[in-house]
């Protein structure tokens, strides 16, 4: 009875113990990591799936074979690698372990892959049995690394179009592709976008600009990201940037301030396909957050200078309007001696005398001097609106002469009044010169009558 019950104790320790085992190497091959196990020999006691897919193995192949001469035929210069500088080697006979290491380790077609690894030492009953060494390929993320140090030295310090001709390049360089540009909106419509840089391969290409129907461009303003691996000048035929580049492939992202809204795109296009979109898309979002934040000081710039000379432009307007009230105040002065002087002659001569019709003209004449006086000092601010109620036919009709000499005798002016306009309350001096300005832009319009 007592062998009976050792014998199941036994079985059900060996079958937890088979379960565990199953359980270890399920987790093993599970992990997305590398992870091998090596004896005192550095020959390979174990390799998971993902180690193996890493190294162009089947883990079967890798058994029984020296990790060292097949892990590090040479060094990245082509120098041999002595077994003695091998972090693994040294976890085995000395129980160096943990160190994280940089390297680069060699496939079975004779490629290589920049790698982590860290190697720990087996030990037992006091006693290294071997180690087990855990890596992973870590060339997107190198490469990513590197592009975005190329792209701070080469952006540093730059801005404006040195900025975005430096990015381009950095970037079409940083993704093996032959065309990177950045562009910007022309208008408040999105619908036309104009190049700031454009790098074509081997040097830049001039700015142009184009609309964004009909191409790959048009749906980054929602959707943030496009790709297009293969065969883009099918896929769009209209558009007409990518036939001719000769453009098979495109990756493009739009460019957002920090309130969200779309200011421009990054775009790169290649005569090949494009394979890695992960890292292509990782990396575009790199650049383009970069572009995306000089694009917007950029463009707040340019509002900044524009806002800066609407001031001037103010300023001088101010001066003007300044100057004509000054003018007109000392003119108005004048046109009352004038005015004074030909309403006394009108006075003291005959209502049948022939000259009386030369001091009427004086006085008709200086009437429309002191409008036009009025028009000035309303245009300077420095009269006061004083509306009153009055006729619209009345005000056109006296202005009819003067319309008529302003506009010149290559055109041709003609009333057409309402008899049964009522009238309004409002400023004679600035409706006077709101028909003015209607019939000189009007005039204008008209250059050949």
């Amino acid at each position: 009875m007592l062998i009976i019950e050792d014998l199941t104790a036994l079985t059900r320790t060996e079958q937890e113990r088979n379960r565990l085992t199953k359980d270890l190497l399920l987790l093993l091959e599970s992990t997305g990591e590398g992870i091998f196990g090596v004896d005192t020999s550095m020959r390979c006691t174990f390799m998971n799936k993902a180690g193996a897919a890493m190294l162009g193995h089947e883990p079967v192949e890798t058994l029984g074979r020296n990790m060292h001469e097949l892990i590090h035929h040479s060094r990245p210069d082509g120098s041999s690698y002595p077994a003695a500088d091998c972090p693994i080697v040294r976890a085995c006979r000395d129980g160096t372990q943990g160190r994280l290491n940089r390297d680069v380790l060699w496939r079975r077609d004779g490629t290589s892959f920049e790698a982590e690894y860290s190697a720990y030492p087996i030990v037992e009953n006091e006693r290294i049995t071997g180690a087990v060494v855990t890596f992973s390929d870590i060339t997107k993320h190198r490469r990513t690394e590197r592009a975005f140090h190329s792209l701070v030295e080469g952006t540093a310090g730059a801005v404006g179009e040195r900025f975005f001709r430096s990015l381009v390049e950095q970037l079409a360089g940083a993704l093996g592709v032959r065309y990177a540009m950045v562009c910007e909106f022309t208008s408040e419509a999105r619908d036309r976008v104009r190049t700031l840089a454009v790098w074509g391969g081997t040097g830049f290409l001039d700015d142009f600009e184009y609309a964004l129907a009909g191409t790959p461009c048009e749906a980054l303003l929602d959707a943030g990201q496009g790709f297009h691996p293969q065969d883009l000048c099918r896929r769009f035929p209209a558009a007409e940037a990518p036939a001719k580049l000769g453009a098979a492939s495109y990756l493009g992202a739009g460019l957002r301030d920090a309130a969200g809204r779309v200011l421009g795109l990054l775009v790169v296009m290649d005569t090949a396909p494009m394979i890695e979109e992960e890292f292509s898309l990782s990396l575009l979002k790199i650049f383009g957050a970069r572009a995306a934040a000089e694009l917007e000081r950029k463009q707040a710039e340019e509002a900044l200078r524009a806002s800066e000379a609407q001031l001037r432009q103010a300023q001088k307007m101010e001066a003007v309007g300044q100057l004509a009230g000054g003018i007109a105040h000392d003119f108005n002065n004048l046109l009352m001696v004038i005015t004074g002087y030909s309403a006394n002659l009108l006075r003291v001569l005959d209502p049948d005398s022939p000259l009386r019709r030369y001091p009427a003209e004086i006085q008709k004449a200086g009437d429309r001097a002191a409008a036009l006086i009025q028009q000035l000092l309303a245009f300077s601010r420095r009269q006061e609106i004083a509306p009153t109620v009055i006729n619209l036919n009345e005000i056109v009709t006296a202005m009819y002469n003067l319309l008529h000499r302003l506009i010149g005798e290559h055109i041709e002016l003609v009333l057409t009044l309402d008899p049964h306009l009522a009238c309004v309350k409002a400023d004679q001096g600035q409706i006077e010169q709101i028909i003015m300005n209607l019939v000189v832009n009007a005039r204008d319009a008209m250059p050949t009558g």
